[in-house]
């Protein structure tokens, strides 16, 4: 990196030449993304991904329902297309459409989907009582002593597992396909088990939570140093002007006598050495 005369004059402090502070720059905001309306979606692609949300609603009642008992039973929020052809088959599709089905589900070429994909309200339904149990609960087996009541209870029937989540705080109904969305198993009763993906979701939230501290911690070192620089940079000056009268002399005279156009660190702080500057 080089430096040179230009470099200490035009330095960036918190006050510009004739110590008057200087004004800062504007933020420069972000364009916001713009807005894809449905009209855009083509119509093909509507009346295929609606043929599949029919299909789901025929076979297993509601799409929340299908999509946890056979695309996504362990909470990943996403599924593959070998997910679509085990699950179609699995609920008995026969026919020969996958294919265009799979174009219409990943429009954005990711190679994954998802429930909002399918049905955007029931999607929001499961959001719900995700982010619910989240902020409810310390994981699977705490959720597991709420609901059911007691310290040790094993299985919740659906009258149980229905009332338990209302006196916990659930508020927002739709209590009873919830319980079918979370029996994958199908044994008409829920247990720890069925809810491990808990454990998994408090976990991703103390990583996240971790990490934006770490974040925020960083941030401040970073800040701290910007002002250290800053304030190094304007004794620095400082200290040319008293002993040589002006940023030139002193570039001439102390920094750069064969009068080269810039400096390499290593130079700069020898040249620093020589004239007694040893701020760190």
């Amino acid at each position: 990196a080089a430096f040179s005369i230009t470099t200490i004059c035009m330095f960036p402090s918190e006050h510009g030449r004739d110590g008057t502070p200087e004004a800062s720059e504007p933020a420069v905001m972000p364009e916001p993304a713009p807005v894809v309306s449905a009209a855009s979606t083509s119509l093909t692609e509507i009346t295929t991904v609606e043929k599949l949300r029919a299909f789901l609603e025929a076979t297993r009642g509601t799409s929340l329902v299908a999509w946890r008992c056979h695309f996504d039973r362990a909470n990943n929020k996403r599924a593959s297309k070998s997910d679509l052809y085990k699950a179609l088959d699995e609920l008995g599709h026969k026919g020969n459409d996958i294919p265009v089905l799979w174009e219409a589900l990943d429009a954005d070429g990711c190679g994954e989907f998802t429930l909002q994909d399918i049905d955007e309200g029931q999607a929001d339904i499961w959001q719900h009582f995700v982010d619910w149990c989240k902020r409810s609960f310390a994981g699977s087996a705490h959720l597991m002593h709420k609901v059911g009541g007691e310290p040790q209870a094993v299985d919740l029937s659906k009258a149980r597992f229905c009332q338990g989540i209302r006196n916990q705080g659930w508020d927002r109904e739709n209590e009873s396909l919830l319980f079918d969305a979370l029996d994958v198993n199908r044994r008409s009763k829920l247990s720890v088990e069925e809810f491990g993906w808990l454990d998994v979701e408090i976990k991703r939230l103390h990583r996240k939570m971790e990490a934006k501290q770490q974040a925020l911690v960083a941030e401040a070192w970073q800040d701290r140093q910007k002002k250290k620089a800053r304030a190094l940079a304007a004794e620095f000056r400082r200290h040319l002007l008293k002993r040589y009268g002006s940023y030139i002399r002193a570039w001439r005279v102390a920094l750069s006598p064969n009068d080269g156009p810039s400096l390499t660190k290593k130079q700069f702080m020898k040249a620093c050495a020589r004239q007694g500057w040893n701020a760190n």
